[in-house]
């Protein structure tokens, strides 16, 4: 049987702005200023970028205290992930992350990387895209992916960790995972599991897996 297709909302982005939404440094958006459109959006990083475009950005960047990859460990011309467009505002909390003279923005939440990037031909403007359900923001079959991972986990941490193990496990079996204990076990995979604990399970893909629970 085949997975299941959901349409969702998508936006061409270029790099290096595409990888700095996704990866949670940065918060706000004004291409969408015009659109006037809030909720769950997919980014495409475009495929072509001009080098002085792609130059300016990665300064801006870098003048906030943002890291760049180098432009060949980007990917282009493909969907990297999903966020979530908040609100349209003024706030001068967001500012620092636009340009100069762009005054009106969307705040930009929660950040899910897709690992791999899919690739795909982008449109301008908002456009629409067809994937499989659990790259959608209400997916909760992931649940039952992650349940083996936390029963090995239980078994193999300190003892402050599988208490948080045993919690999480509780919760899945109800079908269930609250913001906050998807928030630590996101946080006890990125900081505390090392490969050893895990034989023959790639850890990083349960990163941007997990941040869909604590919008």
């Amino acid at each position: 049987m085949g997975k299941r297709m959901i349409e969702l909302t998508a936006l061409s982005i270029p790099q290096p702005w595409a990888w700095a939404i996704i990866h949670g440094n940065r918060k706000a958006e004004n291409r969408l200023q015009h659109l006037r459109y809030r909720g769950d959006l997919i980014i495409h990083s475009s495929k072509t970028v001009k080098r002085e475009e792609f130059n300016a950005a990665r300064d801006f960047l870098s003048s906030k205290g943002v890291v760049v990859p180098n432009r060949k460990y980007l990917s282009f011309g493909s969907i990297i992930g999903r966020v979530y467009v908040a609100d349209f505002h003024h706030d001068s909390n967001y500012i620092q992350f636009i340009p100069q003279g762009r005054s009106l923005y969307s705040q930009l939440k929660n950040p899910v990387r897709f690992i791999p990037p899919i690739p795909f031909s982008g449109r301008q403007g908002l456009f629409k895209v067809s994937l499989p359900e659990e790259y959608g923001p209400d997916y909760t079959g992931f649940l039952e992916e992650i349940y083996p991972l936390v029963k090995t986990l239980i078994g193999r941490t300190n003892s402050s960790h599988r208490e948080l193990m045993g919690k999480i496990s509780e919760e899945i079996a109800e079908g269930k995972l609250s913001s906050y204990l998807a928030h630590k076990f996101h946080q006890l995979l990125t900081n505390n599991i090392k490969a050893s604990q895990c034989p023959g399970i790639y850890v990083p893909k349960y990163w941007s897996a997990l941040a869909p629970y604590y919008k």
